[in-house]
Formats: C-alpha cells, sequence, structure tokens
C-alpha cells in the first residue's frame, strides 16, 4: 500500500512539473527585432525595445539581431521582411504579431505585449 501512495505522488509530482512548464513556456513572449545596424530608423525602436526587460522582467525575451547576419536572412525569407522587421511569438512559437521593415514601432510592440501578459509593467 506504501509503494503505491509512493508511486501516486511521484506521478503527481511530475505530472504537475510538466504542467506548470507548459504554462511558463506559453506565458512567456519572445520578441525578435531583425534591424539594419546603420540605420536611424532602427535605432529609435532599438532604443524603445530596450526598456524591455526591465519593464516586463522575465515574462519577455528580447533579442536583437543584425538583419545581414545569416539568422536575420533566414528571417527575412521566413516572414516576408524586404531586409528587417520584428516578430512577437508565444513561448509554445505561435505567432503573435509581426511587422516589417520600416512599419516598426516600439509602442506597437509595448501594447500587443502588454494584451499578451494581460497586465500593464510596473513603472
Amino acid at each position: 500500500m506504501r509503494r503505491r501512495a509512493v508511486a501516486f505522488a511521484l506521478c503527481a509530482l511530475v505530472f504537475g512539473g510538466v504542467v506548470a512548464a507548459r504554462a511558463h513556456a506559453r506565458a512567456r513572449l519572445h520578441v525578435d527585432y531583425y534591424y539594419i545596424p546603420y540605420c536611424m530608423a532602427c535605432a529609435r525602436v532599438l532604443h524603445g525595445l530596450e526598456r524591455f526587460p526591465r519593464e516586463f522582467g522575465a515574462g519577455v525575451e528580447l533579442r536583437t539581431i543584425d538583419c545581414f547576419s545569416p539568422a536575420g536572412v533566414a528571417a527575412a525569407k521566413k516572414y516576408g521582411f524586404v531586409t528587417h522587421g520584428i516578430v512577437v511569438e508565444r513561448g509554445d512559437g505561435e505567432l503573435v504579431f509581426e511587422e516589417k521593415d520600416h512599419g516598426v514601432s516600439a509602442d506597437d510592440v509595448r501594447v500587443i505585449v502588454e494584451r499578451e501578459l494581460g497586465r500593464r509593467p510596473p513603472r
């Protein structure tokens, strides 16, 4: 009888961990900005995005990638960018938002992130 109780407790612990890990993966957002290094418009967007880690903490992972790097070129093909753009995905890989080229605005991305996280960032 004791073995069954221990086995049940271990199964519950493992299952609970898997459910929690999946929930955490869904809650986290990935923001990937593919930028042109010498572009002033891209520099303004980068400046706006650099506050995201402080504002949203662990809820958002921000990556900034040179659009001429191999990863940037692959993203342009995948998402249909001319050269650069931004992509927001949920932790499970589901695409939430994308904007191409110079249509990108850090403020627009902030609104999307706030909506997806279901909250306003701490000020």
